[in-house]
């Protein structure tokens, strides 16, 4: 895996004040992280009618239905139409998003967490983590930080986002403006697709050179797994199959940010991009 750097500036609560670092990498590790993403129950719906769908987390496209918290909550809305609507759901229903009367067109999904803090015990753990993600010279980056390798916080912050189909699903994909974000170039419903690309947002700007996961999962619930990587551009291009529904997902890793250090305290902050759509069959 190849990590991408760019310059950020250091926050003042940390050590080594002056050392800019980011990096980006695929979002998964079956001991410390799990992906969180929107699964509508389906992808195509009615104009006019339902749609329904979890905030999901678990791991390669496999996990459990989260039910609607407040307190896990910064944003959940939804755009349609050219018009961003709040959700607002009942403490404890599953699945935490309900809709009625959905209009005909392009449905998009967005869910922000409220951060999160995860603690490290001891090095080895994140160590694994970091190995299987590429995070190269982790040790010594870890420790260029001060930050004592036997006891450790990550804050981390979810952004996901889902395309639903309704009636004729005309529309295209827009940004929500979250931190870190997928934007479909095209749209999976209205078009007969042998690939999608997407652009990969990281405050507003494209993000290049980043690794994204992949995850394709067949109608008989079969889940397979690649991985692809944003162009100078920060556009991802992968290929799809009809009947097939698709997650992506990556992670910015990168210092603190003065706002979550205002929030925890906390050694390394992650920012996880996720979005779900489907490829209709033909």
């Amino acid at each position: 895996m190849t990590l991408t750097t760019c310059e950020i500036p250091w926050n003042p609560n940390l050590i080594l004040k002056s050392l800019p670092f980011i990096f980006v990498f695929a979002c998964t590790t079956p001991v410390l992280a799990h992906e969180l993403w929107i699964e509508p129950e389906a992808f195509e719906a009615q104009s006019g009618g339902a749609v329904n769908a979890a905030l999901v987390n678990g791991q390669d496209f496999e996990g459990r239905s989260l039910a609607y918290a407040t307190r896990s909550i910064e944003r959940l809305e939804y755009l349609s139409g050219g018009t961003f609507h709040d959700i607002e759901g009942l403490l404890g229903s599953r699945p935490a998003i309900q809709l009625n009367d959905v209009r005909d067109g392009l449905l998009i999904l967005g869910y922000v967490s409220k951060a999160a803090r995860l603690n490290y015990k001891t090095w080895d753990k994140f160590a694994a983590f970091a190995e299987k993600k590429g995070l190269e010279n982790a040790l010594s980056t870890h420790t260029a930080m001060g930050i004592d390798p036997q006891e450790f916080d990550e804050g981390y912050t979810r952004f996901s986002k889902s395309l639903v189909g309704v009636g004729s699903a005309l529309g295209s994909d827009q940004t929500f403006d979250f931190e870190a974000e997928f934007v479909a170039l095209d749209n999976p419903y209205s078009n007969d697709l042998t690939e999608i690309s997407l652009t990969l947002n990281y405050q507003t700007e494209p993000r290049s050179n980043a690794l994204v996961e992949v995850f394709e999962r067949d109608g008989m619930g079969s889940i397979s797994k690649f991985n692809a990587t944003t162009n100078d551009e920060g556009i991802v291009t992968i290929p799809v199959k009809p009947g097939h529904a698709y997650m992506l997902d990556t992670v910015v890793f990168r210092a603190p940010s003065a706002k979550l250090l205002d929030r925890m305290e906390v050694d390394w902050e992650t920012l996880w991009a996720n979005i779900t759509f489907a490829i209709p069959n033909n």
